[in-house]
């Protein structure tokens, strides 16, 4: 539980006051005015109460909430105000911008009593919020299992397109909105409800984009999410800066999100970085010329990540977290369990390791082995990908 309590005052001598009375009945910190309480804010916080004066130079107490809810939504706010403040004070409690005002002079025990009822509705709040956020979570994770379990051939190229998305926002310096993650992981939840190959054109890979924002729109928050899979196929590269607006982060959303798997569809064809590039350029005309240059540099490097990897026979017993598979994974009754480029995780080995010891499975895997470097690396493409999924890819 988060009992911090920070009080804010530009009289030094009643901060003084005050750390002596509830020394030892709360977790204390004071701050000598609005500015000291904002930057203690980023270096001691977060604060579940921060009680302040209203009346204070400079910066006065409603304008130092109005800049602390920039810094922590959360806190709780308790408000000092003097007999000629109220009518403020009222107005600030009714639009919700403080949990409760005290006049001044306050006794002791009331001020102690607002603070705890301020970390209670603190904890309240944050408790909330984090069931929403654990719903929210759990909703993804069961839609990723669902394809999965459905489509496990899927899941390499899943992850593949997230790791080149994720490079992509990387180099150009973009803020990570966790919409374009979870757009990437989802994209493809719509091959579940409509069967095809990426080889059997955009049209298809459209009907399946709408498939499965259809499906990502039902859960709470994911409204973004939905329309960056339901526009990636057919963007044209059209790339806004994004700046607290919707429509720009869908538009940009979409964007890397077609970026990203038509760079995959090129490397799976072997493709040049400058032949790829044309290829897209001529697919998403409207691409600016630093996103371009970006995706040019990028398919470089994964060719050279390529060149330099090689393949190694792994124990089941020795796969780790993140290991990436070089090849397919079969049981021996021929039903593919992953594809390559799949990036294992605790489940995945698990799976493994049961179905090796019930004979279904060799003993072994091939993994991808890439040098120490500090980027994602990409699969290696084989001589012969063995599926239907190299023509092209997604709407692409």
């Amino acid at each position: 539980m988060n009992d911090k309590v920070m009080f804010v005052d530009d009289e030094e001598r009643l901060l003084g006051a005050i750390e002596r009375r509830f020394r030892g009945e709360l977790n204390l910190t004071t701050a000598l005015g609005g500015p000291d309480a904002l930057q203690k804010m980023k270096t001691h916080g977060p604060f579940a109460v921060i009680v302040t004066d209203m009346r204070m130079p400079g910066m006065d107490g409603l304008q130092f909430i109005g800049e602390a809810r920039k810094i922590a939504g959360n806190t709780v706010f308790v408000m000092l105000t003097g007999n000629q403040d109220l009518t403020t004070a009222v107005e600030a409690v009714n639009r919700g911008q403080v949990f409760r005002f005290l006049t001044k002079p306050c006794p002791a025990d009331h001020l102690l009593e607002a603070i705890r009822a301020g970390i209670k509705q603190y904890d309240l709040m944050v408790g909330r919020q984090e069931l929403l956020h654990q719903t929210f979570a759990g909703s993804v994770k069961l839609l990723c299992e669902v394809l999965e379990l459905a489509q496990p051939e899927q899941l390499g190229r899943t992850q593949e397109v997230q790791r080149i998305l994720e490079a992509v926002v990387a180099r150009l310096d973009l803020t990570r909105h966790w919409e374009f993650k979870v757009a990437a992981r989802l994209a493809n939840v719509g091959c579940v409800v409509v069967a095809g190959s990426f080889a059997d054109g955009d049209e298809l890979v459209q009907e399946q984009a709408a498939a499965a924002a259809r499906l990502v729109a039902h859960i709470p928050r994911l409204e973004s999410v939905a329309e960056i899979i339901r526009q990636y196929p057919i963007s044209t590269g059209e790339f806004p800066r994004v700046d607290g607006d919707k429509e720009a982060l869908v538009q940009c959303g979409a964007t890397l999100l077609r970026v990203a798997n038509e760079m995959h569809a090129c490397h799976l064809l072997q493709m040049s970085p400058s032949a790829a590039l044309a290829r897209i350029r001529n697919r998403m005309p409207d691409l600016p010329e630093d996103v371009a240059q970006t995706v040019k540099e990028i398919l470089a490097s994964m060719l050279d990540d390529a060149e330099k990897a090689r393949v190694i026979e792994v124990s089941v017993h020795d796969l780790a977290e993140g290991m990436i598979l070089a090849e397919h994974l079969v049981r021996s009754d021929g039903i593919r369990i992953l594809s390559r480029g799949t990036a294992l995780s605790r489940m995945f080995i698990d799976r493994i390791t049961r179905l090796a010891a019930q004979g279904k499975l060799k003993n072994s895997a091939r993994i991808v082995e890439y040098p120490k470097r500090t980027t994602a690396p990409f699969v290696p493409v084989p001589t012969s990908c063995g599926h239907g999924q190299c023509a092209t890819n997604g709407g692409q």
